[in-house]
């Protein structure tokens, strides 16, 4: 008994310190990584207008998104709950100094930030953005603003819903006509999004795994391009939707349904999870079910009741002029193009329309089809409804993807992992956009562009081989 006491307690030793070499080699392993992204990080600093030297961005970003992947393994393999205090401060000073660097780049990539700050000068001024075009003769006054002739659609009303009008309104009251301080208002709740992260991992039950999510977002290079790096408003979007899955969980319906509300009315994308989330309310607390129904309702009207009584609904008309006359199309309705060669534009009309209709038809279907017995189960029909949105709304852009990634940094699994390999294609379309290409290249790209996509519908399906193969399962 004693000796087969004693041959425990050495391969127990022997283990132990196998596992603290391993841990050791894993800290200095994401350390030089996370030095690696931090030098890349200055070089795209340093090359100043991106669209210009696009090709050389592009091999930066590469190296970029390899690096953080190979930084994800290593802290999947480490214990990060162990007290490996010198990895998790790695882990959370590091994304702060790139985003550090991303604030103080050239906003190149994208003219949205010039939208908002030409908004909330308007609303800071008292006029509301929805009444006038900029290039109205009403706003005479305000076109001598430097940045005017940079962005586009001077022609038409803004398309931003209301709560992101706020959001504008004070960032011009804080910083004026500075990108600087509009990308760092926008930075703030990108990393408030990475915290919630691991706040409803924790609450979902897996409190191990807190770092290894939050660290999945807040490392992405995609996420730090292009909202520390251009500006853009879906981080405060996806902050509020965050906030309501992390309030669901702690059973506060009334705030839960209020930042779903914001949420939405900060980015159209979220509309479609509502019902969702109804459905999850009813199944978990049904005498909650009126509850959440009212604060939807009473906080949007709050938010959106000054923009009614002085501009009416242009806020609503706006977004379908954009989805009706926009010049991109969506990936359905360019397949259907595709398949049907259709030429005039009223056949591209009929096939935009039947796209639309598809997607209401699946939505429907999948609604009254999907169990959902709780949040975990909301989580991942978001993901599903987020998906299909990317199909067919009528521009696609590379920040688009990282709505998939911070839901699905709530999970884990083939979902999971490739939502991570999108934020990798995502970037695709700037070489379309600032490159010359040939049809074909253009097209393979745009194909290549929703591989991911495609892949996380079909998981969805009832039976699904990808299911069988890569099992998808909570953290």
């Amino acid at each position: 008994m004693i000796r087969a006491a004693t041959r425990e307690i050495v391969k127990l030793m022997i283990q132990r310190r196998c596992f603290v070499s391993f841990g050791i080699r894993s800290t200095f392993a994401v350390s030089a990584l996370a030095v690696l992204q931090l030098f890349l990080y200055i070089e795209i600093y340093r090359l100043g207008n991106l669209s210009q030297t696009i090709f050389v961005f592009l091999v930066d970003y590469v190296l970029l998104f390899g690096s953080y992947v190979v930084t994800f393994v290593f802290c999947r393999s480490s214990d990060l709950e162990s007290g490996n205090r010198f990895l998790q401060a790695v882990l959370v000073v590091f994304p702060l100094m790139f985003r550090m660097i991303m604030i103080m780049a050239e906003t190149s990539l994208s003219t949205d930030i010039f939208r908002y700050m030409w908004d909330g000068m308007l609303l800071a001024n008292g006029i509301d953005p929805y009444k006038y075009v900029p290039s109205s003769r009403q706003l005479q006054s305000f076109q001598n603003i430097y940045y005017y002739e940079i962005y586009d659609h001077k022609d038409e009303l803004t398309v931003y819903p209301p709560v992101a009008q706020y959001l504008f309104s004070v960032s011009y009251a804080l910083f004026g006509a500075s990108q600087k301080g509009f990308k760092s208002v926008i930075t703030i709740f990108d990393i408030l999004n990475g915290l919630l992260i691991a706040l409803v991992i924790m609450k979902l039950g897996a409190k191990r795994t807190a770092y290894l999510g939050a660290m999945l977002y807040l490392w992405n290079p995609l996420v730090i391009v292009e909202f520390s790096g251009s500006g853009h408003v879906d981080a405060f979007a996806i902050f509020f939707l965050l906030l309501s899955i992390y309030m669901l969980l702690n059973l506060s319906t009334f705030n839960s349904a209020a930042s779903l509300a914001a949420s939405s009315m900060t980015k159209w994308i979220t509309l479609p999870i509502i019902p969702f989330y109804l459905k999850a309310v009813f199944k978990q607390k049904p005498r909650f079910l009126l509850r959440a129904i009212s604060s939807l309702v009473i906080c949007s009207l709050v938010i959106v009741l000054p923009f009614i009584l002085n501009s009416g609904f242009n806020f609503v008309t706006s977004v379908a002029k954009f989805a009706s006359n926009w010049r991109f199309e969506s990936a359905l309705s360019r397949l259907f193009v595709f398949i049907l060669n259709a030429n005039s534009l009223e056949e591209f009309l009929v096939l935009k329309v039947l796209s639309y209709i598809m997607f209401a038809v699946l939505y429907v279907t999948i609604f009254f089809k999907a169990r959902i017995s709780g949040t975990a189960w909301l989580i991942d029909y978001s993901i599903l409804t987020v998906c299909l949105l990317y199909l067919i709304v009528p521009a696609v852009y590379p920040w688009y993807s990282i709505w998939l990634l911070a839901l699905t940094s709530l999970r884990n699994g083939f979902r999971h992992w490739t939502s991570i390999s999108s934020t990798g294609i995502a970037v695709v379309n700037y070489a379309q956009q600032f490159c010359q290409l040939s049809n074909v290249l253009f097209w393979g790209l745009y194909a290549l562009w929703y591989v991911p996509v495609f892949a996380i519908i079909l998981s969805y399906l009832p039976r699904s081989w990808i299911l069988r193969t890569y099992r998808v399962r909570s953290w």
